[in-house]
Protein backbone atom coordinates (compact mmCIF):
# COMPACT_ATOMS: atom_id res chain seq x y z
CA UNK A 1 0.00 0.00 0.00
CA UNK A 2 1.52 3.50 -1.08
CA UNK A 3 -0.29 5.21 2.03
CA UNK A 4 0.90 2.58 4.93
CA UNK A 5 3.30 0.04 3.70
CA UNK A 6 0.72 -2.73 4.65
CA UNK A 7 1.11 -5.67 2.49
CA UNK A 8 -1.27 -6.23 -0.55
CA UNK A 9 -0.47 -8.71 -2.79
CA UNK A 10 2.25 -10.86 -4.54
CA UNK A 11 3.39 -13.07 -7.66
CA UNK A 12 5.48 -16.05 -7.09
CA UNK A 13 6.69 -18.49 -9.10
CA UNK A 14 8.13 -21.77 -8.50
CA UNK A 15 12.03 -22.87 -9.47
CA UNK A 16 12.32 -24.83 -12.68
CA UNK A 17 12.71 -28.67 -12.20
CA UNK A 18 15.57 -28.46 -14.90
CA UNK A 19 17.61 -26.62 -12.28
CA UNK A 20 20.63 -24.24 -12.70
CA UNK A 21 20.84 -24.83 -16.18
CA UNK A 22 17.75 -22.28 -17.40
CA UNK A 23 16.80 -21.48 -13.58
CA UNK A 24 19.79 -20.38 -11.39
CA UNK A 25 19.71 -21.78 -7.63
CA UNK A 26 19.16 -19.19 -4.58
CA UNK A 27 17.71 -16.53 -7.09
CA UNK A 28 14.11 -15.33 -7.34
CA UNK A 29 12.67 -13.22 -9.88
CA UNK A 30 15.28 -10.92 -11.41
CA UNK A 31 13.55 -8.87 -13.97
CA UNK A 32 12.26 -5.20 -13.41
CA UNK A 33 8.84 -4.29 -13.67
CA UNK A 34 7.33 -2.16 -16.45
CA UNK A 35 4.40 -0.57 -14.88
CA UNK A 36 1.78 1.93 -16.77
CA UNK A 37 -1.56 2.46 -15.84
CA UNK A 38 -2.92 -0.64 -13.90
CA UNK A 39 -0.65 -3.51 -15.50
CA UNK A 40 3.05 -4.36 -15.36
CA UNK A 41 4.92 -6.54 -17.19
CA UNK A 42 7.71 -8.66 -15.90
CA UNK A 43 9.92 -11.86 -17.12
CA UNK A 44 9.37 -14.69 -14.68
CA UNK A 45 12.41 -17.20 -13.57
CA UNK A 46 10.51 -19.68 -15.30
CA UNK A 47 11.00 -17.76 -19.19
CA UNK A 48 8.05 -16.17 -19.07
CA UNK A 49 6.62 -13.09 -19.76
CA UNK A 50 3.47 -12.24 -17.56
CA UNK A 51 0.99 -9.53 -17.85
CA UNK A 52 -0.44 -8.52 -13.96
CA UNK A 53 -3.17 -6.27 -12.69
CA UNK A 54 -1.34 -3.51 -10.60
CA UNK A 55 -4.54 -3.76 -8.47
CA UNK A 56 -4.45 -7.08 -7.89
CA UNK A 57 -7.72 -8.17 -6.74
CA UNK A 58 -8.50 -5.21 -4.54
CA UNK A 59 -10.33 -3.96 -7.38
CA UNK A 60 -12.98 -6.72 -6.76
CA UNK A 61 -12.61 -8.12 -10.07
CA UNK A 62 -10.52 -10.96 -12.63
CA UNK A 63 -9.10 -9.64 -14.97
CA UNK A 64 -7.39 -12.72 -16.00
CA UNK A 65 -8.56 -15.54 -17.87
CA UNK A 66 -10.23 -17.44 -15.40
CA UNK A 67 -12.73 -14.31 -14.66
CA UNK A 68 -13.45 -16.10 -11.48
CA UNK A 69 -15.01 -13.04 -9.76
CA UNK A 70 -16.63 -14.54 -6.57
CA UNK A 71 -13.14 -15.95 -5.26
CA UNK A 72 -11.80 -12.41 -5.34
CA UNK A 73 -12.04 -11.94 -1.12
CA UNK A 74 -10.87 -15.22 0.07
CA UNK A 75 -7.29 -16.61 -0.16
CA UNK A 76 -6.38 -15.46 -3.51
CA UNK A 77 -6.61 -11.59 -2.43
CA UNK A 78 -3.36 -11.58 -1.85
CA UNK A 79 -1.87 -13.74 -4.87
CA UNK A 80 -1.59 -11.56 -8.22
CA UNK A 81 -4.34 -11.13 -10.91
CA UNK A 82 -2.80 -12.34 -13.65
CA UNK A 83 -3.88 -11.37 -17.08
CA UNK A 84 -1.92 -12.82 -19.76
CA UNK A 85 1.10 -15.53 -19.45
CA UNK A 86 3.29 -16.35 -22.56
CA UNK A 87 5.87 -19.17 -21.70
CA UNK A 88 8.50 -18.59 -24.16
CA UNK A 89 10.35 -21.64 -23.52
CA UNK A 90 7.00 -23.85 -24.11
CA UNK A 91 5.55 -21.47 -26.95
CA UNK A 92 8.77 -20.40 -28.84
CA UNK A 93 11.39 -23.06 -27.92
CA UNK A 94 13.97 -20.84 -25.96
CA UNK A 95 16.24 -22.61 -23.69
CA UNK A 96 17.52 -20.26 -21.31
CA UNK A 97 21.01 -20.12 -19.84
CA UNK A 98 21.19 -19.98 -15.94
CA UNK A 99 18.43 -17.55 -15.48
CA UNK A 100 15.76 -15.38 -17.23
CA UNK A 101 16.15 -11.64 -16.37
CA UNK A 102 15.00 -9.53 -19.12
CA UNK A 103 13.43 -5.78 -17.32
CA UNK A 104 10.70 -5.31 -20.60
CA UNK A 105 9.93 -2.10 -22.23
CA UNK A 106 7.36 -0.64 -24.15
CA UNK A 107 6.44 1.38 -27.08
CA UNK A 108 3.22 1.81 -27.94
CA UNK A 109 1.27 -1.48 -27.69
CA UNK A 110 4.18 -3.36 -28.13
CA UNK A 111 6.28 -4.81 -25.59
CA UNK A 112 9.93 -6.06 -25.73
CA UNK A 113 11.66 -8.54 -24.28
CA UNK A 114 14.69 -10.22 -24.59
CA UNK A 115 14.80 -14.22 -24.22
CA UNK A 116 17.61 -15.44 -22.36
CA UNK A 117 18.24 -17.90 -25.11
CA UNK A 118 21.74 -19.54 -24.85
CA UNK A 119 23.80 -22.21 -24.43
CA UNK A 120 23.49 -25.76 -22.62
CA UNK A 121 25.00 -26.67 -19.36
CA UNK A 122 28.58 -28.01 -21.38
CA UNK A 123 28.79 -24.15 -22.37
CA UNK A 124 29.15 -25.82 -26.21
CA UNK A 125 26.21 -26.67 -27.62
CA UNK A 126 23.14 -24.22 -28.01
CA UNK A 127 20.04 -26.35 -27.83
CA UNK A 128 17.89 -23.59 -29.50
CA UNK A 129 19.88 -21.68 -32.31
CA UNK A 130 16.54 -20.81 -34.15
CA UNK A 131 14.58 -19.92 -31.12
CA UNK A 132 14.38 -15.94 -31.09
CA UNK A 133 16.66 -14.07 -29.30
CA UNK A 134 14.39 -10.86 -29.02
CA UNK A 135 10.69 -10.74 -29.66
CA UNK A 136 7.98 -8.33 -29.60
CA UNK A 137 4.16 -8.51 -28.28
CA UNK A 138 1.40 -6.81 -27.84
CA UNK A 139 1.04 -5.63 -24.60
CA UNK A 140 -2.64 -6.05 -23.97
CA UNK A 141 -3.10 -9.65 -25.43
CA UNK A 142 0.49 -11.45 -24.99
CA UNK A 143 0.37 -12.07 -28.88
CA UNK A 144 3.64 -12.28 -30.49
CA UNK A 145 4.12 -10.06 -33.12
CA UNK A 146 7.02 -10.16 -34.34
CA UNK A 147 10.24 -12.53 -33.35
CA UNK A 148 14.11 -12.46 -34.23
CA UNK A 149 16.20 -15.45 -33.67
CA UNK A 150 19.60 -13.25 -33.82
CA UNK A 151 22.05 -14.29 -33.36
CA UNK A 152 21.57 -18.22 -33.48
CA UNK A 153 24.49 -20.21 -34.04
CA UNK A 154 26.65 -17.62 -32.66
CA UNK A 155 25.70 -16.93 -29.16
CA UNK A 156 28.56 -16.75 -26.99
CA UNK A 157 26.76 -17.97 -23.82
CA UNK A 158 23.95 -16.39 -22.64
CA UNK A 159 21.54 -13.52 -23.53
CA UNK A 160 20.91 -11.23 -20.48
CA UNK A 161 20.62 -7.64 -22.16
CA UNK A 162 17.20 -5.47 -21.40
CA UNK A 163 16.32 -3.43 -24.33
CA UNK A 164 15.92 0.00 -25.44
CA UNK A 165 13.80 2.38 -27.35
CA UNK A 166 14.49 5.35 -29.05
CA UNK A 167 14.03 7.48 -31.17
CA UNK A 168 17.37 7.98 -33.31
CA UNK A 169 17.64 10.10 -36.38
CA UNK A 170 13.52 10.88 -36.24
CA UNK A 171 13.14 6.99 -36.40
CA UNK A 172 12.14 5.09 -33.50
CA UNK A 173 14.29 2.19 -32.61
CA UNK A 174 14.29 -0.56 -30.38
CA UNK A 175 17.88 -2.22 -29.39
CA UNK A 176 19.52 -4.80 -27.59
CA UNK A 177 22.52 -6.68 -26.67
CA UNK A 178 22.49 -9.76 -28.49
CA UNK A 179 24.39 -13.19 -27.29
CA UNK A 180 27.04 -12.55 -30.13
CA UNK A 181 28.48 -8.89 -28.37
CA UNK A 182 26.59 -7.41 -31.30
Amino acid sequence: SAEDGDFLWQYSSEKLAAGRRVDWPLQGICSTPLVEDDRLWLVTNRCEVVCLDAAGYYDMKDDGPSKEDGDVLGERRQEADVIWKLDMMKELGVSPHNMSNCSPVAWGDALFICTSNGVDNTHIKIPSPDAPAFIALDKHTGKVLWKDKSPGENILHGQWCSPTVGVLGGVPQVIFGGGDGW
